[in-house]
């Protein structure tokens, strides 16, 4: 589309593409100059220089992570201005089941009765039909390249098994694949709108499909990016031009929470100058006037409409709230943008703003958590905010977040408070106390949860624990000083996946899980005791954010998200065999080992050099604690440990 646009401007441009079948694509889509065949980093840099390019924009497949990084580093060095535009992949669906891994999507779907339809392409099929345990039942969708065809039939499959066509497919297309084939699970990319991939999930849901979806690894690893609107822009303020031919406008509109005495002004004219007006009908009915109403939101369904209706010249699209707080906005401006349309945003009043109004809150201070189709630790955020907003999906979640943060958080029961804010904005409004014995009282309706946790300023900003703070028993643990330190090598950032491997009584998984609410932690452990104390330590500080593994290491990792860091405190005699699975994640992970003899250390340093790891730092660490003995402070020293940091880098 941005190639298009450039065309049409006559600005001077190459498309890269890697194999013949994009170039065909390019070509029919009235491309002249287009470079075919995967380059590393050095032949990019060549040709950037060679061709004097002044901008890259790197909009290679989300899941090219090779392809991705190698571009950048290339711009990097040649000083070539880089945008990278990212796909929106939209909110997650709570029907389908999320994978981060190839392993753990062959797990799901060998659960799964039925035929399975694969729409993930043939770049990592041998290693996904090796894991799915009858290839018999698998059926393919693939582009119509010879070599793809060949990797199918390499792989076992034939004949029904294959389908061969170029997508992206309408819902209709896909229902009728799915119907026809007697469908039971679908394995597709969470590859964002331009594959088609609500489409196959809509799909899905209309036959009772389960779908199996690979996680975005760059949403999942929380990379920045642009939007398509914005590429174009930045593209634009860099030319001084505006591309392509006269563009169509579009305008996208909040409409506030409630009622029409909630427009504002700006929405009020952008109404009284629409011809027609798009949205969903709970939202148009609130909306006055004469004007054609089509209760369409979804940006292809409403571009198909338009199509179909060329005298159209001033459609607005309508959504609930402020199109800031908004999924639905945010993948139409996409879609419009990537089509030639100028798109216009007006914000509405959205219903966060009103009820932060009705308590007297100043939003500089509160911290907002969605919730809308996304599994998000709020008990970690109000353990660490004194002022939180929450936007449930419905009633019944908002009911299940209050007990689950009044069980975790019992300090709220007595100087902190929950408020519920039920249908803002309209005749219904209600701003009710949420008692721990009482809940919420209404059945339905639109809800946000307001949390004050006046405790919240009191814990420190680094949730250091005492060792008497945790529960014990006779299991060995990582004492507070050694844990400090480990912890501080592992550098654990937020988002990150960590494993506590041997994790005892579960004081390092306690104090990561604590550093921030989106860290999830998963404590590997084998011994009855020690489980037993994780549990307890774990409900002692209400950390929804903690998993607890009962299984020796490396076998209980298996099929379980991929880790960027991990703590290694036992192994149970297997340090070779965690540090070789360690190794094999494919993406880039930091180990910290406490270590208390020098065999141990030295075979973690053959053993890691051979797996690829880099030794970040060795430390020797030996604490002396003074203990109170009448009149008199007495040193009592701990056996010294080596905490030893290493550091491997993924494919990507």
């Amino acid at each position: 589309m941005l190639a298009k646009l450039l065309s049409e401007s006559k600005v001077p441009h190459q498309v890269s593409v890697a194999t013949d079948y994009g170039a065909r694509i390019e070509y029919e889509a009235c491309e002249t100059d287009v470079l075919i065949g995967r380059k590393d980093k050095e032949e990019i840099a060549a040709l950037l220089q060679e061709e004097q390019c002044a901008l890259v924009v790197d909009a290679t497949h989300p899941f090219a992570a090779q392809a991705h990084e190698e571009i950048r580093k290339a711009c990097l060095e040649s000083g070539t201005e880089y945008l990278r535009l990212m796909r929106p992949v939209g909110r997650q669906r709570e029907e389908a089941v999320y994978a981060d891994t190839i392993e753990e999507a062959a797990a799901a779907l060998n659960g799964i009765e039925g035929r399975l339809f694969l729409l993930t392409g043939t770049k990592d099929l041998d290693r996904l039909l090796s894991l799915i345990e009858d290839r018999a039942r698998v059926y393919v969708r693939i582009l119509p390249e010879e070599s793809s065809i060949r990797k199918c039939m390499d792989a076992g499959l034939s004949g029904k098994q294959i389908i061969a066509m170029q997508g992206p497919f309408s819902e209709e297309m896909n229902i009728a694949f799915l119907k026809d084939l007697g469908i039971g699970a679908i394995l597709t990319k969470e590859s964002g709108e331009a594959g088609g991939f609500e489409e196959k999930l809509s799909a899905a849901a209309k036959c009772g499909v389960k779908a199996v979806v690979l996680k975005n690894p760059e949403s999942r690893k929380k990379e920045e990016g642009l939007s398509f609107s914005e590429v174009l822009k930045r593209v634009e303020d860099r030319l001084g031009i505006r591309l392509g031919k006269a563009q169509k406008r579009i305008t996208l509109a909040g409409a506030g929470p409630g009622e029409e005495r909630l427009f504002t002004g700006e929405l009020r004219d952008a109404l009284a100058e629409a011809d027609v007006l798009f949205g969903a009908e709970s939202v148009l009915k609130r909306v006055p006037g004469n004007q054609r109403k089509v209760f369409l939101y979804e940006g292809e369904k409403i571009l198909s409409y338009l199509k179909d209706h060329p005298s159209v010249t001033n459609p607005v699209v309508v959504f609930s709230g402020d199109i800031s707080l908004c999924s639905g906005a945010a993948k139409a401006e996409y879609i419009f943008a990537g089509r030639g349309y100028e798109v216009k945003k007006i914000s509405g009043l959205s219903s966060v703003t009103l009820f932060a109004a009705r308590l007297s809150l100043s939003l500089e201070e509160v911290r907002i958590v969605s919730v809308h189709g996304k599994d998000r630790n709020v008990c970690g955020f109000v353990r660490k905010t004194e002022h939180v907003i929450v936007l449930p999906s419905g009633t019944e979640q908002a009911r299940g977040l209050c007990s689950d943060i009044y069980e975790s958080l019992p300090e709220l029961a007595s100087g902190g408070r929950i408020m519920a804010g039920i249908e803002l904005g309209t005749e219904r409004e209600k701003v009710v106390q949420v008692e721990p014995e009482t809940g919420i009282p209404e059945k339905e309706g639109r809800i946000l949860l307001y949390i004050h946790n006046p405790k919240a300023k009191s814990q420190p900003l680094i949730p250091a624990l005492s060792d008497p703070a945790l529960q014990r028993g006779a299991v060995p643990m990582t004492k507070e000083e050694v844990r400090g330190v480990s912890l501080r090598k592992l550098g654990i950032t937020e988002g990150a996946v960590f494993y506590d491997i041997g994790a005892g009584t579960g004081s390092v998984s306690v104090e990561a899980a604590l550093l921030h609410p989106d860290i999830e932690v998963l404590s590997i452990e084998k011994k009855e005791e020690a489980l037993a104390l994780l549990h307890a330590n774990r409900e002692r500080f209400g950390l929804s954010n903690m998993e607890i593994i009962e299984g020796e290491a490396p076998e209980a990792m298996e099929g379980r998200k991929i880790p960027t860091h991990a703590f290694i405190g036992g192994s149970g005699g297997r340090l070779s065999d965690i540090l070789r699975f360690l190794s094999k994640t494919g993406e880039r992970i930091r180990v910290v080992l406490n270590i208390i003899t020098p065999e141990t250390l030295a075979e973690v340093m053959h053993f890691a050099n051979d797996l690829g790891f880099e030794t970040q730092d060795i430390v020797s660490l030996q604490v002396t604690k003074y203990e109170k003995t009448g009149a008199y402070h007495l040193p009592k020293a701990h056996n010294p440990v080596y905490i030893v940091t290493l550091e491997r880098g993924g494919n990507s």
